[in-house]
């Protein structure tokens, strides 16, 4: 399982910050399946309370509270006992492990992921925990722990070398970040999710660059507004950024998608504060336009109003603060408590009043059937895999494949049949992607395999000690155990009903725990190819698995243009047949034959 960190970076003003921790801890365990608390005593409502009295120990730090976010891919699925113990082993490597944190376990999305509330001051020293390229800290937290949790290594900014027994992180080649910031400039930005470039039908490859010669050319807010209109294009404020609206169809981008440099920070750093440009006429829009602009207008509208309702609260506690000054402590909290729920009852009120616009509303939801795949046709940057070193788990010693890579390009892929098939995937350019899990179902490697005019091209995956591929229907009560992929691939099609179980040229710890199990209940083969490579495997299998069968396949068993009875396979079909799930148990004279 690859994991990903991320700090989520505080956004409110400094006046707010001693609400941190009662803010980001509601929100992180009151919809939590799985709560921990480290160096705080009762439950997580207690621990506002205790980390506030901590933070009080240094008072000259003004953000005590630090939240960041411990992510895994929808396509794994570790445990809650795995999860808080990656989260613990986190914060030890941050040198965290006397704070004041708590652990929150998310499964409301298809991305499981943990967040963690510290406290950066030391609860008994008043020492603060630094901070200091915490960025990179993390990433190397998050190699250490697929490494010790036996994981597969995700990608990141750097690259994981095994040295001495020591994770370390070495910087990526130039090339690597000339490639990405050339990719940049070009507005290819890939999806987070399935890393796919966002299809941009409005915005063709012409139109951004003209937009991107209009940004580098003009010297003020003004020439800008003026070029891009020009082009059909309008330059927008959208709450913390900027965003590029194409006039006739009203589609938007985001302008960081174009270049980090046209950023709205980047461009006020330069220019001073956002100049909206001069308003385009509603008869030169299309329908599709004009409703998105009554939406915009229509959110722009709610937003104000919540705006100033926010800062008339705001002057009401200041007034109350000046009024109350000559009364109690306990009398002053009091009037505030009163004077809150006024303000949040307020609040709840107008929103009300103003519902949130939905796009339905505007008829901007609905789109003519298979325009999606009309957009996303020919739209997809497949980025190139790049080989990384692998991470040493004592079994296989070749050179790992990117995991990541391989991961978002196997979810991409179409599948080649329903069921457990639907593991066996191929991508565009004809290459078949094979998982493989762990005993939970996670996927923790991909192997990859073509057909060349030299034979099968065949990829091991990095990870491949941590888990099988299985191909066919679980529930199957025959399993053939085989080496490679293609083999598995090949038998997957001609017999799907039965599971196929790709190991790889060795065993290890988990792959062996995983085929005890496969063998519970089934009748267990294995093929053998001949090759003396496999040999080792078989004779493991033998004193795994006592009850197992050996049987041999013909040597042609991969070939995408072959006609199913020119590879003498009719015999094995017919042999396999008759022992298919449902079928009596096979006698010794009645054993399965794999010769054609």
């Amino acid at each position: 399982m690859t994991m990903l960190a991320k700090a989520i970076r505080n956004r409110r003003s400094v006046r707010d910050a001693a609400r941190d921790f009662l803010r980001r801890l509601r929100y992180a365990c009151a919809k939590a399946c799985a709560v921990a608390l480290q160096n705080l005593a009762g439950l997580w409502q207690d621990a506002t309370m205790q980390m506030n009295v901590a933070a009080s120990l240094n008072r000259r730090v003004r953000r005590p509270c630090y939240h960041l976010v411990l992510s895994w891919p929808a396509v794994e699925t570790p445990s809650d006992r795995e999860l808080i113990g990656a989260a613990h082993r986190a914060m030890t490597e941050m040198g965290a492990s006397d704070y004041q944190y708590v652990i929150a376990v998310h499964r409301d999305t298809p991305q499981i992921h943990v967040h963690i509330v510290l406290n950066r001051i030391h609860p008994e020293t008043g020492v603060t925990l630094s901070l200091s390229h915490d960025y990179a800290r993390l990433e190397h937290a998050c190699r250490i722990i697929e490494h010790a949790f036996g994981w597969p290594p995700d990608r990141g900014r750097f690259q994981p070398e095994l040295v001495d027994g020591e994770i370390r992180l070495a910087p990526l080649p130039a090339a690597h970040w000339q490639a990405k910031l050339a990719r940049r400039a070009k507005g290819w930005q890939r999806d987070l999710d399935d890393g796919q470039v966002a299809p941009r039908d409005p915005f063709a490859a012409e139109l951004l660059d003209r937009a991107r010669t209009v940004f580098q050319q003009a010297r003020n807010w003004a020439a800008l507004h003026a070029g891009l209109i020009g082009h059909g294009l309008r330059y927008l404020r959208h709450r913390f950024g900027g965003r590029l609206e194409h006039v006739r169809s009203g589609e938007t981008m985001a302008a960081g998608d174009l270049g980090s440099a046209y950023t709205l920070p980047r461009l006020e750093a330069s220019w001073g504060s956002y100049r909206a440009g001069p308003e385009v006429a509603i008869d030169r829009l299309g329908a599709r336009a004009r409703s998105g602009r009554a939406y915009r207008e229509g959110r722009a509208a709610r937003r104000q109003l919540l705006a100033e309702l926010e800062e008339q609260q705001n002057r009401e506690e200041t007034q109350l603060s000046v009024v109350a000054a000559g009364l109690s402590a306990l009398r002053r909290r009091a009037l505030r408590r009163v004077l809150r729920q006024d303000h949040k009852l307020a609040r709840a009120r107008l929103r009300a009043a103003l519902p949130l616009p939905r796009l339905a509303d505007y008829g901007l939801t609905s789109r003519a059937p298979g325009q999606d795949a009309r957009r996303s046709r020919g739209r997809r940057w497949a980025r190139q895999v790049t080989p990384v070193q692998a991470l040493d788990h004592g079994v296989l010693d070749h050179e790992a494949l990117d995991h990541t890579a391989l991961r978002q390009a196997w979810a991409q892929a179409d599948a080649l049949s329903a069921g457990g098939g639907a593991d066996l995937r191929m991508t565009e350019d004809g290459a078949l992607l094979v998982p493989r899990r762990n005993g939970r179902g996670s996927v923790v490697g991909v192997d990859r395999f073509r057909q060349t005019e030299a034979g099968v091209d065949y990829q091991l995956s990095g990870c491949s000690a941590l888990g099988v591929a299985l191909l066919g229907p679980h529930e199957a009560q025959t399993c053939i155990i085989v080496a490679d992929g293609a083999t598995g691939a090949y038998l997957s099609g001609r017999f799907p009903a039965v599971l196929i179980a790709v190991t790889g040229p060795s065993l290890s710890l988990w792959t062996e725990a995983q085929l005890l199990e496969l063998a519970r209940d089934r009748w267990v083969y294995a093929h053998d190819s001949g090759a003396a490579e496999d040999q080792p495997l078989l004779d493991r299998l033998e004193e795994l698995l006592p009850d197992i069968r050996i049987r041999a396949l013909d040597a042609n068993y991969y070939c995408a243009e072959t006609d199913e009875h020119e590879a003498g396979q009719d015999a094995p079909d017919e042999a396999w047949e008759g022992d298919l799930p449902g079928a009596e148990e096979p006698g010794e004279e009645d054993d399965f034959d794999f010769s054609p």
